[in-house]
């Protein structure tokens, strides 16, 4: 049985595309394919204790081997079951928002993080998935998530800080390469692909006809916009005033901190469509189309 892990990252309509996964689990059964999403990863407690705790040393501790082999156990399940392909779904292995906020960087632990996964899954992975934003935009969404979770308002070195911090999704890839080595990297825009989950299933999977489409136009867990973050501070006895004046999204970075943003990501682009190292490749709408000629035609939601 093949496992093909999607990384999400956060803010890229993951849980978007998990519940899309979830809609059409009969469809994917069918053809012998099954769905984990955090349904099973978190509340079952598939990938609970993979991770170190607080102040744990490096060396395996009996909570861990403990954890791998319950993964191991419900992965052999799952193959005897009749299932050729497994598609694990759940953005927390690669980190958090809040982590990435406190610590003012782009998934920093990603290289230690994930080479617990590697571990724990063998060498059942086949195939990464990661979905990348522009990043002023994703630091915009993830501040306004944060902000929505408890999280308070960012200082002006806060932003600078974050402006100026030049890891990108680059960097984020080249730890997945080491802590994945061998293994093949599909990388979805989500300026081009939030609102289509149907082309990041068909994209990564061998399927031989058009993906379903029951639920691929329902947008969830979008981020709040400033009329809700206004709401929010006010409930919670902020001062909702720190905002500016309009609707719609947030952008908090000023435009010269956006410019900055914008040439990491072009960056990151960059490297992608000359190879990506030869491990990641990019795809875009023509890519899916000559996989997938059934896709010409998907419609698409902006970011």
């Amino acid at each position: 049985m093949d496992v093909i892990l999607h990384l999400g990252a956060q803010r890229t309509a993951s849980t978007t595309f998990q519940a899309y996964l979830d809609a059409n689990a009969e469809w994917l059964l069918s053809r012998r394919i099954a769905a984990w999403g955090p349904k099973h990863t978190r509340r079952c407690g598939t990938l609970s204790g993979l991770l170190p705790g607080a102040g744990e040393t490096q060396c395996a501790s009996s909570g861990r081997i403990a954890a791998r082999d319950r993964l191991q156990t419900a992965l052999a399940a799952t193959e005897d079951s009749g299932i050729d392909t497994l598609i694990v779904s759940d953005e927390n292995m690669l980190g958090t928002v809040r982590r990435n906020l406190r610590q003012k960087a782009l998934y920093p632990d990603t290289s230690e993080r994930t080479a617990h996964f590697a571990e724990a899954f063998g060498n059942r992975v086949k195939r990464l998935i990661l979905s990348i934003r522009a990043i002023d935009n994703y630091w915009a969404s993830a501040i306004a998530f944060g902000v929505g979770r408890g999280m308070r308002l960012p200082k002006a070195d806060d932003l600078a800080e974050l402006a100026h911090n030049t890891r990108g999704w680059r960097d984020v890839l080249n730890d997945l390469h080491s802590a994945f080595p061998g293994v093949q990297i599909a990388v979805h825009r989500h300026e081009t692909h939030a609102g289509v989950p149907e082309r990041k299933l068909a994209a990564v999977l061998p399927i031989p006809e058009a993906p379903p489409m029951k639920q691929a136009r329902e947008w969830v867990h979008r981020g709040p916009d400033m009329n809700a973050l206004r709401a929010i501070l006010k409930a919670r006895g902020a001062e909702a005033r720190a905002l500016p004046h309009g609707e719609g999204r947030w952008m908090p970075f000023s435009p010269e901190q956006r410019f900055v943003l914008r040439e990491t990501y072009a960056d990151d682009l960059f490297w992608l469509t000359a190879g990506g190292g030869g491990f990641a490749t990019l795809l875009e709408d023509k890519q899916d189309s000559d996989q997938c000629p059934w896709l010409e035609t998907a419609g698409q939601t902006a970011a």
